[in-house]
């Protein structure tokens, strides 16, 4: 059973691991960061129709996908957020001089930040590990008419994730104790409940980070190919969530 979502807890977690972060998590492969890569591409797409206005990112954590959309928004006003000083202490120093943030330390759930006066919301890995309805509830809040989400999470359907996160045993000794994963069916009905609309939640990515790197670019051709399946594709690792405030 998931436990209560708990700051303290969410906290000290992160703070601890910050300096292990990227490396505990696989995300300094080849296949991990081609895979980010895609996604800001996709994402910039689709960001690009939203309202003038800043970009906010929940749970920058180490500045994995900051100092990799940030300098494509350039035009864009770009505020990354966590509860961890440590993780955004880290993300601060790893920036280029190309990328630029405003860094802002608070819990998502209850920024200080006023009623829409942002365009667009971004995350990566982060909902997962919140009440997601209180977060989403504050994500409409702080959007403007017309302003985009759009958010990567782990998919609870493929089968390494349901493992991972309901069968005793196999809870990976880094998760927080009220991290899960998330099913797209539970996420597009809580959207459009919440406001939202032209809600899209694609599972996607059958390629796991500790790829060996001679194989990344098979494994990538594989799951492209899974990935137009029917069926077969709803088992992808992850969820691609964008969405636009009505």
């Amino acid at each position: 059973m998931r436990q209560q979502y708990s700051e303290d807890s969410e906290y000290g977690h992160f703070e601890s691991m910050a300096l292990e972060y990227e490396t505990q998590m696989g995300l300094t492969t080849l296949a991990a960061i081609r895979k980010m890569e895609r996604l800001c591409d996709t994402h910039v797409e689709w960001l690009s129709g939203a309202p003038a206005g800043p970009v906010l990112e929940l749970g920058a954590g180490t500045g994995y996908l900051t100092r990799r959309l940030a300098p494509r928004l350039r035009e864009r006003r770009y505020i990354a957020t966590d509860l961890s000083p440590a993780m955004l202490e880290i993300a601060h120093r790893s920036m280029t001089p190309t990328g630029r943030a405003e860094w802002v330390v608070g819990d998502c759930t209850h920024l200080d930040l006023a009623d829409a006066s942002v365009a667009g919301v971004v995350g990566q890995m982060i909902l997962h590990h919140l009440p997601i309805e209180a977060a989403l509830r504050e994500v409409a809040r702080l959007l403007t008419p017309g302003g985009r989400i759009a958010f990567y999470e782990p998919n609870i359907v493929n089968p390494v994730h349901f493992l991972q996160k309901k069968v005793p045993g196999f809870r990976p000794r880094h998760d927080t104790p009220g991290e899960t994963a998330l099913y797209a069916p539970t996420i597009r009905r809580m959207l459009w409940r919440l406001g939202f609309s032209r809600v899209s939640v694609t599972p996607c990515e059958f390629v796991v980070n500790r790829m060996p790197a001679p194989l990344t670019p098979y494994a990538e051709r594989v799951s492209r190919s899974m990935e137009r399946v029917p069926l077969v594709r709803e088992l992808g690792g992850s969820l691609r969530i964008y969405a636009e405030r009505a």
